[in-house]
């Protein structure tokens, strides 16, 4: 009898690192944020304007994500009920919701995205440390041929002097 991974062709793994996954979450939770925050001086927004104010204040990271991963943050932030949109109109506008202002208050999103950062700077040092590591144990084995190499000079340097003595 076969799985239920061999029915669907479910992979157990992907080809997704670490990385990839730290650096998606982070820019989703700083993407949730800064749209939360969007909506400071106004209840409603349109899309463009939307869209502007996040790329304009998001880091040069955010300059790789594409408008189908921000759709994809909107219309999660719509799902659980942060924002309502109105698509039907000719300007495609954004308010915020109740809950979402209490979202933004309680600074929640603020915290996961400096979290995520944090995050995702440690496996960028862990990925570093790791090479450097490799480069240790790269360097510590020819340190010790090299001194392997020495110990059979300098005995072999012995072994002719006692041997030129004898003579």
């Amino acid at each position: 009898m076969s799985s239920i991974f061999d029915q669907w062709n479910f992979k157990i793994s992907n080809e997704r690192t670490t990385s990839d996954i730290t650096i998606q979450l982070y820019q989703e939770h700083f993407c949730i944020a800064t749209v939360l925050e969007a909506f400071i001086t106004s209840e409603e927004i349109e899309f463009k304007d939307l869209n502007q104010y996040v790329f304009s204040v998001a880091p040069n990271d955010f300059l790789n994500m594409s408008v189908a991963r921000f759709n994809l943050v909107l219309a999660k932030m719509i799902r659980l009920g942060y924002l309502v949109a109105d698509l039907e109109s000719e300007k495609q506008k954004f308010a915020i919701t109740e809950l979402g202002v209490k979202v933004w208050q309680q600074q929640t999103f603020q915290s996961l995205a400096a979290t995520s950062f944090f995050s995702y700077q440690s496996q960028l040092i862990n990925i570093e440390s790791h090479k450097l590591n490799k480069t240790s144990v790269i360097l510590n084995k020819s340190v010790l041929i090299l001194t392997a190499f020495s110990l059979i000079v300098a005995i072999a340097s012995i072994i002719i002097a006692v041997y030129s003595l004898h003579k």
